[in-house]
């Protein structure tokens, strides 16, 4: 499902806006796989809302990518092993939109920031101190009314 292009903190807003579009007995046709019903889709947004939710937790907790599909453990909706691809580029993402506030964190005992958790990791250079980043956009984790 998740691939080294994918966007996986985006796909649910994308999917949750889908769903209002479509009419209960409407076939939805993906740029691959097969047809699909509305109800498919209301249960794939609520998977992809899942994992898009527990990446950002990670990542707010400064758990390290490489430690990210671990932590979650049982939590996740969908097989741990085959998530590795959305926790590198949600992490990423998170990492780029840190980058972007260009906020002060110099209270958290590091100067570089959250998204530096990323390149600490791949690195090697340890875990950072525990950041609360509140909610760091949040719309992707949204529920279908």
């Amino acid at each position: 499902m998740y691939g080294p292009d994918s966007f996986p903190l985006e796909w649910p807003v994308t999917v949750a806006h889908l769903i209002t579009l479509a009419a209960p007995g409407d076939v939805l046709v993906p740029g691959h796989g097969r047809p699909v019903g509305v109800s498919f889709a209301q249960r794939q947004h609520d998977q992809l809302a899942a994992v898009a939710a527990l990446i950002r937790e990670l990542y707010a907790d400064a758990v390290p990518v490489s430690r990210a599909a671990a932590a979650g453990g049982r939590r996740w909706p969908l097989p741990a092993e085959r998530l590795a691809p959305a926790i590198e580029v949600g992490y990423a993402q998170l990492s780029l939109a840190d980058r972007e506030e260009g906020g002060d964190h110099s209270h958290c005992g590091d100067t570089g920031g959250p998204g530096d958790r990323l390149e600490q990791d791949r690195a090697g250079g340890g875990e950072p101190a525990r950041r609360d980043r509140g909610d760091p956009g949040g719309a992707g984790d949204r529920e279908i009314a």
